[in-house]
């Protein structure tokens, strides 16, 4: 059923007989990248995407992710601050121009992103900075700019005396840390 409703949306939009692309990921930086480029590729053939696959090591990979080499890529991102979704608005999703769009190498442009990536910026009544990143996201998700996948899970080990929060952008805190008695 799910095969079917994309094959009638790729029909929708052009593609009655599907598209080829590249489709490029890494395979030594997130847990199971190569696994679920391998899925995607699989699961896209099914409704007529053909995908040319490129698997690589992130020290090739990313150098070529950022000069706009890839047509579609695996990517991850951890916010900071943490839980702020500004980061992924101003640094992915606004037009690279310089000051904004600095992850963003393939020239995805949205005035309206833009705009709200701008605004937010400057905005100091957190509502209102709040409903523009909703609405910059509202559009993303619409118009299908990206695909979210899945929230990469964090393993952490440490000594039952030492007590620090795991934070959900994978990034180690140490002021946090308080040793037990």
């Amino acid at each position: 059923m799910i095969v079917d409703k994309a094959k009638t949306l790729l029909a929708e939009a052009g593609y009655p007989d599907g598209f080829k692309t590249g489709l490029s990921c890494s395979n030594d930086r997130y847990i199971a990248d190569e696994q679920i480029c391998l899925a995607i590729s699989s699961m896209w053939a099914k409704i007529g995407v053909q995908v040319d696959l490129s698997v690589e090591s992130k020290t090739t990979y990313f150098p070529r992710m950022d000069n706009g080499e890839l047509d579609v890529y695996l990517l991850g991102w951890a916010s900071l601050p943490a839980m702020d979704g500004y980061s992924v608005l101003q640094a992915l999703l606004a037009t690279n121009d310089g000051t904004f769009g600095g992850s963003n190498p393939n020239g995805l442009s949205d005035p309206r992103i833009d705009a709200l990536a701008r605004s937010a910026s400057v905005e100091l009544a957190e509502t209102k900075r709040v409903d523009m990143l909703k609405e910059a996201f509202r559009i993303t998700h619409d118009d299908a700019l990206f695909i979210p996948l899945h929230q990469q899970p964090v393993a952490w080990a440490m000594s039952n005396k030492v007590d620090i929060p795991q934070f959900p952008d994978e990034y180690v805190r140490p002021w946090f840390a308080q040793i037990k008695k």
